[in-house]
């Protein structure tokens, strides 16, 4: 019953939950299809471990060769990132279970060899050590290796450095079967007067020496999650750095057509009074080419939307040209006030965030389906700004660094940002308090 129970934990319920924390690394849904197929590949690759007596190095390529295979075939994960979770998973269960190895030798050369608790543990050591490697291991994950789905997610660009983080895990999974097979092996010779006979080891200090590498596990990790972290900074830096170079260049261009409306109205007159003397000589062939000519010029001076601000004028007709090309149905009805502290840079980075938020999260829906919605009012002395879009139902939003960079500024004029999702709609709303301020100039009371 005892060898049963063993065997039903270490060919079952191990791989099964291999298959989930392998799934929980990666942020995958689990599969159930997909992990009866690794468990029967597991089981296959256990009969063989136990019956023809695998080398340890052997043993461990086969166990992440296959963890390996169904993340790629299953989960169409790149190899450098199936290979990383696999090791981390594996080496974590040798860790685990090479722990609990040298704790029960322990506990059982502790103990009375002829005391009823001894005979017990003996008896049903192999199912209790095993349930207590699945649970430790579940623990480990639960508690201490939560980061690592966002260390794989980040390095996923980088295969050269996941393959680097794999050495030293794998590393410390080869030490653990090495200790199992050559310290301990699998035989236990029993004198009901000595205890254990055979295998002599010096439990303790094996003991430290899983504990030390369950520290360098956690070190490795947390090298790598500060080196992610600087991956994903540096990335958020170049993002701003293009984006900021965007926005000159929109304040740029609204300030060039700015000028260029103004000497055309400054012409309106000469062009009229040219428009008059063709007319009084009959010329409206003429007359009409060159009105035709002027409506052409004008258009090229006007935006499609008027919000009393040129530069958001502009970066707004950049992203309705975007819209377009995209499929995706814009209403927009924003006026800024005239007086206002926010500068042009700040509502283009609130604004260009916003829509290329928008713009990416309609490209996962399906034509006919997309739609963005801008609005905004003011109400005394403070302005409202709602932005709204379509995007799939039931998705978990988080703060990336498009709506980090729209908090940062709105945040710099004292402002409050809040974001909701519901039933396939995103919205994002802003408050500014915007004092009025009187004609004369002077701050209003």
């Amino acid at each position: 019953m005892a060898a049963a129970a063993a065997n039903l934990i270490c060919f079952l319920a191990f791989p099964f939950l291999f298959a989930c924390l392998y799934c929980r690394c990666s942020s995958t849904a689990f599969s159930l299809p997909f992990t009866a197929l690794y468990m029967a590949g597991y089981a296959g690759i256990s009969l063989l471990a136990f019956g023809a007596g695998l080398p340890g190095f052997l043993l461990l390529v086969l166990d992440v060769g296959l963890l390996t295979l169904w993340g790629t075939a299953a989960y169409k994960h790149q190899p450098a990132k199936a290979t990383s979770i696999s090791a981390l998973v594996l080496s974590s269960f040798f860790l685990t279970m090479g722990l609990v190895q040298s704790l029960g030798f322990w506990l059982i050369k502790s103990i009375d060899p002829l005391s009823r608790f001894s005979e017990n543990l003996l008896k049903y050591g192999d199912a209790v050590f095993s349930l207590a490697g699945l649970l430790l291991l579940a623990g480990t994950f639960r508690f201490f290796l939560r980061p690592y789905s966002q260390i794989s997610s980040e390095l996923e660009e980088a295969p050269l450095l996941l393959f680097l983080m794999d050495l030293p895990l794998l590393f410390i999974a080869l030490t653990e079967i090495t200790v199992s097979q050559e310290v301990y092996g699998n035989t236990i010779v029993w004198s009901s007067a000595q205890g254990i006979v055979h295998p002599v080891v010096n439990s303790p200090n094996l003991v430290f020496l899983h504990l030390l590498g369950y520290g360098g596990m956690f070190a490795i990790l947390l090298i790598f999650q500060r080196l992610s972290q600087s991956i994903r900074k540096g990335r958020a830096l170049r993002q701003l750095e293009f984006q900021a170079e965007q926005q000159k260049a929109y304040v740029l261009e609204a300030q060039a057509r700015y000028d260029k409306t103004r000497a055309f109205r400054h012409d309106v007159k000469n062009h009229l009074l040219l428009l008059r003397e063709m007319l009084s000589k009959g010329e409206t062939e003429r007359a009409a080419e060159y009105l035709s000519s002027l409506e052409d010029a004008a258009g090229s001076l006007s935006f499609p939307v008027h919000t009393n601000n040129m530069a958001v004028d502009f970066l707004l007709e950049s992203k309705l040209l975007a819209a377009r090309q995209y499929g995706t149905a814009v209403e927009c009805s924003l006026e800024i006030p005239a007086v206002c502290p926010v500068q042009d840079m700040d509502w283009c980075v609130i604004l260009a965030n916003a829509m290329d938020n928008a713009l990416e999260a309609g490209r996962t829906l399906p034509e006919g389906g997309r739609s963005i919605r801008i609005n905004s009012r003011m109400k005394g002395d403070f302005f409202f700004l709602h932005i709204e879009n379509s995007c799939q139902k039931d998705i978990h939003f988080t703060c990336g660094t498009g709506l980090s960079n729209i908090r940062t500024a709105v945040e710099k004029y004292g402002g409050v940002m809040e974001i909701a999702s519901q039933g396939g709609t995103f919205q994002l709303d802003i408050l500014f308090h915007l004092p009025r301020q009187p004609e004369d100039g002077t701050p209003g009371q």
